[in-house]
């Protein structure tokens, strides 16, 4: 859009959420074949995951809202309830304001020629 000089990185829109890590006892030895429940009462989802050999697990496609609540619940294999959930968290690309008083920063010298002009243009209507 900007023209083959841009710089800027393009995201995708998040369609649905994910949830992984992992399942451990409170001295860190992970659960093999524990049991991982989500629910959501409010989304009314109900999910069950098995964790692996090293206890971890992922909840994928989850279709919630930005605001939903989620309870996680746990158990060893042998119904045992001595776990503890590890949690993934996530780091998301830093914001970098690109606009700078009356100027705008960051792009390739022609769409930036024409903003300018076309920025002046309704600065003078004012």
């Amino acid at each position: 859009m900007l023209g083959s000089n841009s710089t800027f990185d393009a995201y995708e829109p998040q369609k649905t959420l994910e949830l992984n890590r992992s399942l451990k006892t409170p001295s860190a030895t992970p659960v093999k074949n524990g049991k991982i429940s989500l629910i959501s009462t409010k989304e009314n989802v109900i999910r069950d995951k098995v964790t692996d050999m090293n206890g971890d697990f992922k909840f994928t496609e989850l279709n919630l809202s930005d605001t939903a609540k989620v309870i996680l619940r746990a158990r060893k294999a042998n119904n045992g309830s001595n776990v503890a959930i590890y949690l993934k968290q996530v780091v998301y690309p830093a914001v970098i304001k690109q606009r700078v008083g009356d100027k705008i920063t960051g792009l390739a010298p022609q769409p930036k020629a024409v903003m300018q002009k076309s920025y002046a243009h309704y600065r003078k209507k004012e």
